[in-house]
């Protein structure tokens, strides 16, 4: 093969593909042509209406003092369960500690305050001994017993679950 047919060949090919290239310029795939081809946008979404509701006021569900007390001896047991893994935990802190110790108290006083007659200053007296485990949390860390500290949580916790369990209660309250 020459040097003139190598040309020949070179200037063929050149003007094939100029023409393959201007054929598709000018006729275009569509596929592509949608895909660089800007939509207008619709005006189905500004006209959406969104509705604006007026809220309800529901009435309050009447509780019994009864119903009541069940709940806070509730929560008065599972502060019971916190301030006693809190005593016995090292990671826990003296804050975490007197808090779950605070929030028995309110149970507590709650309790009492819902309790009649006698039952009620019974329950004082104990929210008195709770005071008082908190009192040692004044002193500092190294001088507090723990051990002691526990066992009076414990003393506690035994009197409220055999005297003020809702069962034991549940005649001190008036019939609905």
């Amino acid at each position: 093969m020459g040097k003139n047919d190598l040309q020949k060949v070179r200037k063929f090919f050149l003007v094939g593909l100029v023409l393959v290239i201007t054929g598709g310029s000018l006729t275009g795939c569509t596929s592509i042509r949608k895909k660089f081809i800007r939509k207008k946008k619709t005006a189905d979404h500004a006209e959406d209406f969104i509705p604006v509701l007026q809220p309800v006021e529901y009435k309050r569900a009447d509780q019994s003092s009864f119903e009541k007390y069940k709940e806070q001896y509730t929560m008065a047991r599972a502060y019971f369960k916190d301030a006693e893994d809190t005593m016995g935990s090292v990671n826990a802190g003296s804050k975490q500690q007197v808090y779950a110790l605070n929030q028995l108290i309110v149970r507590l006083q709650s309790m009492a305050d819902l309790l009649p007659g006698e039952k009620k200053a019974e329950l004082e007296q104990v929210v008195i001994g709770v005071r008082n485990i908190v009192k040692e949390y004044d002193k500092p860390a190294p001088l507090r017993r723990y051990d002691i500290l526990k066992g009076a949580m414990r003393n506690v916790e035994k009197a409220v679950r055999a005297d003020f369990k809702p069962d034991m209660v549940k005649g001190e309250f008036e019939a609905p």
